[in-house]
């Protein structure tokens, strides 16, 4: 199995109240929201592109709303919170 350099300042970052992440795809990031977090954050059906998108960046953890307009900013997602408590993310 190959191996791979691994910055250990980024191991456990979740503890600090913060994600890291380094090419990773808004479905990961997704998915960390939705364990850490009581939003819920949907892929509207049809756009699953959406979540191969490829993110790097350093985010507050308790910040998801921050998190999600920079989504929004740097990919063309367009972001839909008309239904309390779930986000649905949708391509622009």
């Amino acid at each position: 199995m190959p191996t791979a350099d691994v910055r250990v300042e980024l191991i456990g970052s979740w503890r600090q109240d913060r994600f890291v992440y380094s090419a990773h795809s808004v479905g990961e990031i997704i998915a960390d929201i939705t364990r850490y977090s009581e939003t819920v954050v949907l892929i509207e059906e049809g756009a699953g592109a959406l979540a191969d998108l490829q993110v790097r960046g350093t985010f507050e953890a308790q910040n998801v709303d921050g998190l999600l307009n920079t989504l929004a900013e740097i990919h063309p997602i367009e972001i839909d919170r008309s239904e309390p408590g779930t986000v649905v993310l949708r391509q622009k």
